[in-house]
This record gives C-alpha cells, sequence and structure tokens, in this order.
C-alpha cells in the first residue's frame, strides 16, 4: 500500500520535468514531432491552434474533437526502470532509486476537447508531463523543473485574400502549477507537502498566439509561414502563498513549404522551418532552431519523417472512420549544442474527431481525407 501511494503520487503530482537545456516548447503535436517538428506551415484542423492559428481559416462547417489522448515516453524500457525503483527494499526508497541515478526519465500525458464552426475555434486542453533526473548516489535528490497546465482557448482565422493569404488569432487561459528545485528522496517517501510547497508555484496567465500563411498558386503551391506564439511574453499572477510560475517567452517562427497531390490519391508535403528567430533566444544554438520534415498523405494513412534538433524523427497516421491513431518517434537536445546529449522520445495520440458540413449538404461528413481533398481542391 505505501509504495501505491508513493507511485501515484510520481505519476500524478510531478506532472512535468524540463531538463537543464531543453528548449521550453509547448503544444507539440505528434503529427507536427513526426515530421520533424517542422509543422508551422502545413498545420491542420484543430491542431493548428498549437502552431499556427491562421491555419484555422481553412476550417468548415462544424468540427467537434471528442478526444485527443496523448501518451509519451522517452524509451521503451522506461515502464521497466519505474518497476525496478518499486521492487526495491520497502523501507529504503533511497536505495531503490539509486538504480537511476544520472538518467533523465520523461513522459507526458496530454487531452484535447474542442469545437469549431466555420473558422471559429473554443476548446481546452491539459499538459501533464513526467520526468526527473535522478542527482547524487549518496542522498539521492529529484533535480526537478516542472509544471502542469490547464489551457482554455479560443480563436479564428481569416483569409484576407481567399486561398492566398490567411491570418488567424488564438487567445488563451493557462492555469499553471509548476516549479523548480530539488526534491530528496525523503521527502517523497514521506509525502513531505511543506517541502513540496517550497519548490511549486501556482498562477493563472493570458496569452495570445498570432499565425500567418502565405500560399503562392501552381502545382506545388510554395508557401511562407509565420508564427508569433505568446506575444509580449506571458506572465502568470502570483498570490501572497505562492509565488508566480516563470514567464512563458515569446517565440517567432517562420517556414517554407511544398504541397503537391498525386493523381489525387496521394499529397506530399516537404517543409524546413527556423523556430525562435527573436532576441529572447538569441542565446539558443542554431542547431537547436533548425527543423526540416516531410508527409505524404494517402487515403487511410499518413507517413512522416524529418530532422529535429539535429536528430531524426518518423511517424505515422492511421484513419479509422472518426478515429485517428498517431505514433511518433523524436529527439530532443538535453545539452547546450547538437549532439551532445540525446533524449529519444516515443509517443502515441488517440483521437475522436467528427464533422457535419450542410455547405455539402453531407450532415454527417466523418470522412477527414474527403474534406482534405475538397480543401487543396479550393485553394487551387
Amino acid at each position: 500500500m505505501y509504495l501505491s501511494v508513493v507511485k501515484i503520487f510520481i505519476l500524478f503530482f510531478i506532472p512535468s520535468m524540463l531538463f537543464a537545456d531543453e528548449l521550453p516548447e509547448y503544444n507539440l503535436s505528434v503529427k507536427g514531432l513526426g515530421m520533424g517538428n517542422a509543422y508551422t506551415g502545413h498545420a491542420r484542423g484543430h491542431d493548428g491552434i498549437f502552431y499556427n492559428p491562421a491555419s484555422l481559416a481553412n476550417l468548415e462547417g462544424f468540427q467537434f474533437r471528442l478526444m485527443g489522448l496523448g501518451v509519451g515516453l522517452n524509451g521503451l524500457d522506461v515502464y521497466s526502470e519505474y518497476s525496478d525503483i518499486f521492487d526495491g527494499a520497502e523501507n529504503d526508497l533511497a536505495t531503490a532509486l539509486n538504480t537511476l541515478y544520472g538518467q533523465p526519465i520523461w513522459a507526458r500525458l496530454d487531452y484535447q476537447l474542442s469545437i469549431s464552426t466555420g473558422p471559429f475555434i473554443v476548446g481546452a486542453y491539459f499538459r501533464n508531463n513526467l520526468g526527473f533526473t535522478l542527482q547524487n548516489p549518496a542522498l539521492p535528490n529529484l533535480d526537478a523543473n516542472f509544471y502542469s497546465d490547464m489551457v482554455l482557448f479560443g480563436g479564428a482565422g481569416v483569409p484576407l485574400i481567399p486561398k492566398i493569404f490567411d491570418i488567424g488569432l488564438v487567445a488563451k487561459r493557462i492555469t499553471r502549477y509548476a516549479g523548480s528545485g530539488d526534491i530528496t528522496a525523503s521527502t517523497i517517501a514521506f509525502l513531505d507537502s511543506e517541502a513540496l510547497e517550497d519548490v511549486s508555484r501556482t498562477g493563472v496567465a493570458y496569452g495570445v498566439d498570432f499565425g500567418a500563411k502565405l500560399t503562392l498558386p501552381g502545382s506545388w503551391h510554395p508557401s511562407a509561414a509565420f508564427a508569433w506564439q505568446d506575444i509580449g511574453d506571458t506572465a502568470f499572477s502570483f498570490s501572497e502563498t505562492s509565488p508566480a510560475p516563470e514567464t512563458i517567452k515569446d517565440r517567432m517562427n517562420v517556414a517554407l513549404g511544398l504541397e503537391r497531390e498525386f493523381m489525387g490519391v496521394a499529397k506530399l508535403r516537404p517543409a524546413l522551418e527556423y523556430k525562435m528567430l527573436n532576441g529572447s533566444s538569441t542565446e539558443v544554438q542554431i542547431g537547436k532552431k533548425i527543423h526540416a520534415g516531410i508527409e505524404l498523405e494517402l487515403p487511410a494513412i499518413t507517413l512522416r519523417g524529418g530532422f529535429n534538433q539535429g536528430y531524426y524523427t518518423y511517424g505515422a497516421s492511421f484513419d479509422f472512420w472518426i478515429f485517428q491513431v498517431d505514433a511518433a518517434t523524436y529527439a530532443v537536445e538535453l545539452g547546450e549544442y547538437v549532439g551532445q546529449q540525446e533524449d529519444r522520445r516515443y509517443i502515441l495520440q488517440l483521437t475522436a474527431d467528427f464533422g457535419i458540413d450542410g455547405t455539402s449538404g453531407d450532415w454527417f461528413n466523418f470522412s477527414k481525407s474527403r474534406r482534405n481533398r475538397r480543401g487543396l481542391k479550393q485553394r487551387r
């Protein structure tokens, strides 16, 4: 019973730990990660709120995301690593934790619920991740920098020049539990709430994201996209009982892309992206900012590949009527420069989307591939 309580505490109340030099990127979709996270120019549907609000201009009819559940791990043997911890001595948690000394452990659990009608969208998503690096074998402690968010959002996209130039805006309210510092093994073992309060922060913030996309005519539909996330920085409120979490710095991303349809049944989308080009991130090594990827969409399966921060990525999506399964593997750089410390991660997402499009006379249009083909023809 004792170990079960500790396990639940770790899994659900230490939601996210970022490592020292990992880039602070939020709201990364499984589709985007599969193609090297070069997704600002190709984000579509309800995933657009995470990368480029301009994509909302292409939403049609009524669309409802009943579920967007994502789970990620930074190694296929992570579960066995956790099992090894809790198979240790009943009264010596520090010794059991010692098996993970110096090894970064990471996981994430996300959920999204959203509704759109035409180019307008509202919804909520929850970011919950787990990770830590165990330090000091003599007296184990968790070097932690964690956050857990509940986000309410609303936005819209506008085609300033139909089929050519779109812009979009998303406003969001973020409730965050976060913190940084060392959490000792004894604090976890005895559920010392006072010690945990010393490294925790809570706050509420309001932020705005802006996006724009230019698509030129032609068989390859060349495009250029720009996204400005957390414009002017997103600062959290604070109270007398809890200091505010750290401010989310604004980030500007630019992307180039192509989109070509082949024989009406396949689409190819290569992309190149440069992230964090603004002044607040000038200290980030340039290799960690460059992303490239490619996506091949077929009637029932979509394949992706790319490079994220210098490391390979690949992924796939499988359509089952209103359900879609997305899977990807990617890596992030935990060191100061590319090639120093790779952290390979695996992520799986299950979504349930349906749409009703009265303009076409189809009141139960569940076929995402058919909507995508129609959207491509409209942009020509």
